[in-house]
């Protein structure tokens, strides 16, 4: 029956809340964990950033959330990353850089929004503090 559906819908959407809390929670330990051994890899980091957003404009197209954790989103000791530092000889940025961009990305954008929300730069601090703008 119709009632019979709906609460087994509201069953499940329960479940699939309960389940993302736990992904959040889940996330948060990963991201602080996998930061700080980032911290201790290269001394020479003090803080990285990346922003997430939704734009307000995309040409027609959908408008969707996103994380900008690489090249121009990404900030390293409060300077924004532009790529490759050297091109001769990939500096320590590079590849610091390359394991934000993947320790971001693995939470998941979906995820990330649930932590900090929209239209937000998250800071990763060497003493373990994060720290968000808006």
């Amino acid at each position: 029956t119709i009632g019979e559906r709906k609460m087994s819908m509201q069953e499940l959407r329960e479940k699939f809340d309960n389940l993302m809390d736990k992904m959040v929670v889940e996330g948060k330990k990963i991201l602080k964990d996998e930061s700080r051994k980032i911290f201790e890899k290269y001394s020479k980091l003090e803080s990285f950033s990346f922003k997430a957003y939704t734009v307000y404009f995309n040409d027609g197209d959908t408008c969707s959330y996103s994380v900008y954790a690489e090249a121009y989103g990404l900030k390293i000791n409060e300077e924004v990353y532009e790529g490759d530092y050297g091109k001769e000889k990939l500096q320590w940025q590079d590849h610091c850089t390359k394991e934000i961009s993947k320790l971001v990305y693995g939470i998941g954008e979906d995820i990330i929004f649930k932590m900090f929300g929209d239209h937000t730069q998250v800071t990763f601090h060497k003493d373990g503090n994060i720290t968000q703008e808006d």
